[in-house]
Formats: C-alpha cells, sequence, structure tokens
C-alpha cells in the first residue's frame, strides 16, 4: 500500500525504537511508487493538452478528471490500496485543480488536498491517502503545464528579443 514518505517517516520516527525500524526498500518503494504517480498524472495533463488560449470543453474537464481517477486508482489497486477511494480522491484533485488554477497554485494545491481528503474520508479511506493522492494530481498535472507554459512564453520571447551588439576591436 502506498504510503506518503512524510507519513512513512514520521510513524517510523514515533514509533517503539524509533529510526532504528528504518526499512530502506519501503523508502525506496515509495518514492518510486511516487515518482510514477506524479508522472502519470504529468502525462494525462499532456495528453489533454490544447493550443495556447484554448479551453477544454466541460465534457473535455471531466473525462480528463475521470482518467486521472482512473490512473491514480490502478496505481493505488496495483499497490494494495482501495480502487474507489483512489479513484474519487484523482478525480477530484482533476476537476478541483482545474477550476482553482484562477486562483494561484497555492490554492489549486491546498485546495484539492483538501477535498481529496475530504472525499477519501467519504467513501471509507483514510483523509491523508486521498490528500495525497488529490494532491499529487493538481501539482504534477495542473500546476506542473502552468510552470511549464511560464517557461515556454519566456523562452519564446527572448529568441525575439535583439541583442546588444558588440564592439570588437
Amino acid at each position: 500500500m502506498r504510503v506518503p514518505l512524510r507519513w512513512l517517516t514520521a510513524s517510523i520516527a514515533l514509533s517503539d525504537g524509533g529510526f532504528n525500524n528504518w526499512d530502506w526498500g519501503e523508502f525506496g518503494k515509495n518514492i518510486a511508487i511516487g515518482a510514477i504517480s506524479g508522472a502519470s498524472s504529468f502525462g494525462v495533463g499532456e495528453a489533454f493538452k490544447v493550443a495556447n488560449g484554448v479551453q477544454l470543453t466541460t465534457s473535455q474537464k471531466l473525462l480528463k478528471a475521470a482518467v486521472h481517477a482512473h490512473v491514480q486508482a490502478s496505481i493505488s489497486d496495483a499497490t494494495g490500496g482501495d480502487y474507489l477511494t483512489s479513484a474519487a480522491s484523482g478525480f477530484v484533485g482533476g476537476v478541483v485543480g482545474g477550476q482553482a488554477s484562477k486562483l494561484g497554485n497555492v490554492a489549486v494545491i491546498g485546495s484539492s488536498i483538501l477535498l481529496g481528503g475530504l472525499t477519501a474520508e467519504a467513501t471509507g479511506g483514510e483523509f491523508w491517502r486521498g490528500a495525497t493522492i488529490s494532491g499529487i494530481v493538481a501539482g504534477a498535472n495542473h500546476v506542473a503545464h502552468e510552470i511549464g507554459a511560464n517557461i515556454a512564453k519566456k523562452v519564446r520571447s527572448n529568441r525575439h528579443r535583439p541583442r546588444p551588439q558588440r564592439d570588437i576591436r
């Protein structure tokens, strides 16, 4: 089952024996699963990417959120988690992240984490697992794409800027 690294670390630190119970294999597994989850969320965003200035229709946004839900739920199911809870949290992360993007990156990730956790609780899961899934969808998809678009925009604008002439003597 996927456990966010911060919770894994905290639970070990607070357990009897503390960090003497550390398991590098479990730590590495969690890093790998987190990387796959983040890359998958980014990939879903790339698959639904449209030209600059063109907005997705409502049905396209819902389909994108449904794909996020299935991808995250499949990863969770493969690692011993609950499919329904992960699907619901992934869907919420996709929908909320897309809608909150007008409010800034902190609002995107924060609202997705909160609502993803509440969704997990509502479906019988654990708040922090749902919050993590929803936060990954929002961060690796919505925020990462926005940052990438801003970098691309700066690169394009720098190409057309006249370069100063150097005085060669």
